[in-house]
């Protein structure tokens, strides 16, 4: 049995094995919750590239500073982004101080700063910002970079029956990479928090929304309703695929900004949803 687990944004500045060992204590954690108090037999995969995304992204940060640029920034994705993360948030227009701003050229960027601040004010999870910054900018819009990416991480998922798991953006590295390659042996695909429901996502991933190629068995969802990140569930008023979405609302994220992995894998129907996948994945 493989488990591959794909990490979100973010993550280069920690040591890869530091945050393997999070994604497995974090499940145990979940599993004990069901009376299992050890992990499966499973070649336990954790595919790295938190540290190949945050250079590359130094580098065009870089580039684009030298050039006199505004920065990494891209005049459709941040605000369509931005903007998403605060109605899925349930900020009105009358909140945000700067919604005038957000109709004239993105030339002023004023309008993030407020924003920001209001979802921060509102959920105390700034974090959620970030995912409009530099990284899920490079994984999302430079092809080059998104194929270094993407050969890294399907190298380990290989062609073998799998179990896969992908948290926040590693869900869209995922998708991306069994969406498009029907050759993989993908028995069950599982996102956390994922931001897949979110227009911006489809704008930028090719073939999204689709139910993935390579997935050759479930699509288990699962978020909590309060992950601004992850508010969308994918059904098919905002995922619409040929192919059924397992979708579960349930969680109960005790992290603080209801996004963090721990909060995700620890949940007992999660872990015991990737248990059983596992115990049923074809060898």
């Amino acid at each position: 049995m493989k488990l591959v687990c794909i990490h979100g944004r973010g993550q280069g500045k920690f040591p890869a094995e530091e945050l393997r060992m999070k994604w497995r204590d974090s499940w145990l954690a979940g599993l004990r919750k069901s009376g299992i108090e050890q992990l499966p037999e499973v070649e336990f995969v954790f595919p790295f590239y938190g540290d190949i995304l945050d250079e590359l992204t130094r580098q065009l940060k870089a580039s684009a500073k030298r050039k006199g640029d505004l920065g990494h920034t891209d005049e459709e994705y941040v605000p369509e982004l931005m903007w998403e993360l605060a109605m899925n948030g349930g900020i009105s227009e009358k909140e945000i101080d700067a919604t005038e701003e957000i109709k004239k050229a993105f030339q002023n960027q004023q309008w993030v700063i407020d924003l920001a601040r209001k979802i921060d004010e509102k959920y105390g999870a700034g974090f959620c910002l970030s995912l409009a910054l530099p990284d899920a900018y490079t994984y999302l819009t430079e092809s080059i970079i998104q194929e270094q990416i993407d050969e890294l991480v399907k190298l380990e998922i290989g062609t073998k029956p799998c179990v896969v798991v992908g948290h926040s953006l590693g869900s869209a590295v995922g998708f991306n990479i069994i969406n498009q390659d029907a050759s993989l042996n993908v028995q069950t695909f599982v996102t956390l928090g994922s931001p897949l429901g979110m227009k911006t996502f489809h704008h930028y991933l090719p073939f999204c929304p689709r139910y993935p190629l390579g997935l050759k068995g479930d699509w288990y969802n699962a978020f909590d309703k309060r992950d601004i990140v992850a508010l969308r569930s994918l059904d098919q008023e905002y995922f619409k695929v040929e192919g059924r979405i397992e979708n579960y609302e349930e969680v109960d994220n005790f992290t603080k900004n209801r996004h963090s992995i721990e909060g995700y894998l620890s949940d007992k129907q999660v872990a015991l949803k990737i248990y059983d996948a596992l115990l049923n994945c074809k060898r």
